[in-house]
């Protein structure tokens, strides 16, 4: 599957066994982004899970992107692992837990490598929609 790039986030597969989620550019991650990244998740058969690392100073994201999570992640994200660098990323991680994500499992890690070792407890990534090959 190919990479998507929203000029905020850039979302592709990570060793067949998650998507990684990297917000990668400063700035504020809005609806226009998250409709990207429903539209790239959906042709997935099935939830994936997400790595989701910040390789940036700042970002935030949008009520209206915020609110897309929380309607979206239910029916198409298993579990998400946070790779927090800081005490900042650990309050936006439980932040997003205890909201738009409370309804998933999540979980925050220093270490990357634990993280992909707990993501990968969910599984590989489900196999693409017939229409999306």
């Amino acid at each position: 599957m190919s990479i998507l790039d929203t000029g905020r986030v850039r979302l592709k597969p990570m060793k067949g066994m998650c998507l990684h989620f990297s917000l990668y550019e400063n700035g504020e991650v809005l609806e226009e982004d998250m409709a990207l990244i429903q539209t790239y998740i959906e042709k997935y058969d099935g939830k994936v899970s997400l790595f989701v690392t910040r390789d940036n100073d700042e970002y935030s994201m949008s009520a209206g992107a915020q609110k897309m999570m929380f309607i979206g992640a239910g029916t198409r994200v298993k579990a998400v692992a946070f790779i927090d660098r800081s005490e900042v990323d650990t309050v936006l991680s439980t932040y997003a837990d205890n909201s738009y994500l409370s309804h998933v499992d999540v979980r925050s890690f220093h270490d990357p490598e634990k993280a992909f070792e707990w993501i990968s407890c969910y599984g590989p990534l489900p196999p693409l929609k017939a229409n999306a090959l």
